[in-house]
């Protein structure tokens, strides 16, 4: 397998003297969820967990409460609060009588679950699963499903980013238009809106902008410039990654950065 390696010196320490000419701001850490158990580390993690990548070979466990093993979490955002938002791939129960569908956005605040989105009354069709999750400098949601939809409007295939602004749907990112295969589905999505830069894990392998991605990878996409990247390599990162494919994202970058136009990092 062909891999291009993780960019790392992708931007430059804020200070009187420098500024970031190109690139995007680093990442410090990583969230992630395979769609199998690996060992990543020598830390188990399941299906349904994440954990957290600290890109210097440390993987710790995160607690998301109680998710059934049955269940593959398939999209997770971490809340500018710290709350957690996720997905599920099949219908389950959870604590506190909440009903989860695969087309909805679970919200977890210390244990306590409930429905951030609801899929079918916000007209999601039936059968239609959500498989990745991100959020907007408002807190707004954006989602990618494994079908293509109808939206009145416009057209979602799984390979585009839709932006929910309640009770509002449109279209943030047209995958294929901005060199995305037509073949790929959007697995993962992480969004610095400062910069309206994407950072995104398709579920095959290919190339996007000229670079070569596999499952287990994590691209970004800069919209401003149209710039493709590799974010992070995950096989390069950790062997066990060849057998897996990665589900969910979540990044924190390095304090004190600057994105390519000049907004500040986290």
């Amino acid at each position: 397998m062909m891999h291009k390696g993780k960019l790392l010196a992708t931007a430059v320490l804020v200070t009187a003297a420098s500024v970031a000419s190109a690139g995007t701001a680093p990442i410090q850490e990583l969230t992630v969820s395979p769609d199998i158990t690996l060992d990543l580390s020598g830390q188990l993690v399941s299906d349904e967990n994440t954990a957290v990548d600290d890109l210097a070979g440390a993987v710790a466990l995160q607690s998301l409460g109680a998710i059934p093993a049955n269940a593959d979490l398939t999209a997770y955002h971490m809340a500018s609060n710290g709350d957690h938002l996720l997905v599920l791939d099949i219908t389950v129960e959870l604590p506190g009588g909440v009903t989860a569908r695969p087309s909805d956005v679970v919200h977890n605040s210390g244990g306590v679950f409930s429905i951030a989105f609801d899929g079918q009354a916000e007209g999601i069709p039936t059968g239609a699963r959500i498989d990745a999750l991100g959020q907007d400098g408002a807190g707004n949601l954006l989602l990618s499903f494994d079908t293509t939809i109808d939206f009145s409007g416009f057209i979602a295939n799984d390979e585009d980013v839709v932006l929910f602004d309640d009770p509002s749907f449109s279209l943030l990112l047209d995958g294929s238009a901005v060199g995305i295969p037509a073949a790929a589905d959007v697995d993962a999505i992480y969004y610095a809106h400062e910069a309206a830069t994407f950072y995104l894990s398709l579920d095959i392998s290919g190339t996007a902008g000229g670079i070569f991605f596999n499952d287990e990878d994590l691209l970004v996409y800069e919209s401003g410039p149209g710039i493709w990247a590799m974010a992070y390599d995950g096989s390069a990162e950790h062997p066990a990654w060849i057998a897996g494919d990665l589900d969910a994202a979540f990044a924190t970058f390095i304090a004190g950065f600057l994105f390519r136009d000049g907004f500040e990092g986290p």
